[in-house]
């Protein structure tokens, strides 16, 4: 499960400078990033910003039995630019390091950022054990 997130992230400044912006995955394959989408996130954030924040932001999602869908990015670089990127001024009871998405704002990203945003696919321990025997090598 999540074999397709980076070995390692790269700060949006410096995938700005690569010819074909890219990381490695854990699978082997190569995450190319759109340079349309890279300079628009650019926008978004300062040039301090653009020195720590780390792509492709990943979006930890938590499916749980009754298929809600709930996205968590965590990081204060990273909440902060997609606060901007989604119009939300309030920060949560989560603080600045936590944003906290639901399905439509999960939608809207994935849709004008395709290659800045990967998800990791959560399970928690509740869900699991309602299962029962449940093999994750199955996914």
């Amino acid at each position: 499960m999540n074999k397709h997130l980076p070995t390692k992230r790269k700060t949006l400044a410096q995938l700005l400078k690569e010819e074909i912006p890219h990381i490695s995955c854990r699978d082997g394959s190569v995450h190319v990033f759109k340079r349309r989408e890279l300079q628009e996130l650019r926008t978004y954030v300062s040039n301090d910003e653009a020195e720590r924040l780390y792509l492709p932001i990943i979006i930890l999602v938590n499916v749980d039995m009754e298929g809600a869908l709930t996205g968590i990015i965590e990081g204060e670089v990273e909440a902060a630019a997609v606060r901007r990127l989604l119009g939300i001024e309030s920060i949560a009871e989560a603080g600045p390091e936590k944003l906290f998405l639901y399905k439509p704002q999960l939608h809207e990203l994935m849709n004008r950022f395709s290659t800045i945003f990967q998800v990791a696919i959560t399970i928690d321990r509740e869900t699991l054990s309602a299962y029962g025997e449940f093999n994750l090598s199955q996914w």
